[in-house]
């Protein structure tokens, strides 16, 4: 079994015994502009061929540049990653590849996975409801592998048009109440990753 193997929220709630609630004002957006680069660059790839054709295309042609052009700005204290395992031992439902993962940066550089793990966010072409059942069993596994590092773990499940928010903490997960469309979704990802440097150099040396 995997993350996939949960197919909605309340199934990882059951298993794991998370509260749940919906929140209008649970990220608040903070001033972000793109940057030249990426402007220029989705408006060559939107004109040019069909970015939401496929699961992968999204992933490749909006998700990943969009989550990169705010990634830039926190590199020195995070690093993102896509498709990298991970497993909390002894619960095999707990183990898999979130789309894309960001982690504290490892004083040991950029090819060593250090926690806390911060950040899940799970790339899907419609399907948000497994989406999400598949992103907050990762968070529920980045919060189990963080141990005694008491750090906020954020989701994201997106579709490269749409995006929802969510974070764990403790035993509550939380969900902002609706979707964000992508072009108000930057705002948003700054504030989390802006909320995750934050916390992760507030922490000292629980992470140490």
């Amino acid at each position: 079994m995997a993350f996939t193997s949960f197919k909605n929220i309340a199934e990882v709630q059951k298993a794991y015994q998370i509260r749940y609630e919906r929140k209008s004002d649970l990220i608040v957006p903070h001033p972000f502009q793109p940057s030249d680069r990426f402007t220029q660059t989705f408006e060559f790839l939107s004109n040019t061929i069909d970015i939401y054709s496929s699961e992968e295309m999204r992933k490749m042609a909006v998700i990943f540049p969009m989550l990169t052009d705010i990634y830039q700005h926190h590199d020195t204290a995070m690093v993102m990653w896509s498709e990298e395992y991970i497993s909390v031992p002894d619960d095999d439902k707990l183990q898999g590849h979130p789309d894309f993962l960001i982690s504290l940066r490892s004083q040991l550089g950029l090819t060593v996975l250090e926690k806390p793990f911060l950040i899940i966010a799970e790339a899907k072409e419609d399907n948000f409801t497994k989406g999400w059942g598949q992103c907050l069993a990762a968070m529920v596994a980045a919060q189990k592998l963080n141990r005694a590092i008491d750090v906020t773990a954020f989701g994201i499940v997106t579709n490269g048009q749409m995006w929802q928010f969510g974070h764990l903490k403790q035993d509550l997960f939380e969900q902002q109440e609706s979707p964000i469309s992508r072009p108000d979704a930057f705002g948003y990802l700054k504030a989390i990753f802006s909320a995750t440097e934050d916390e992760i150099r507030g922490l000292g040396k629980q992470i140490n």
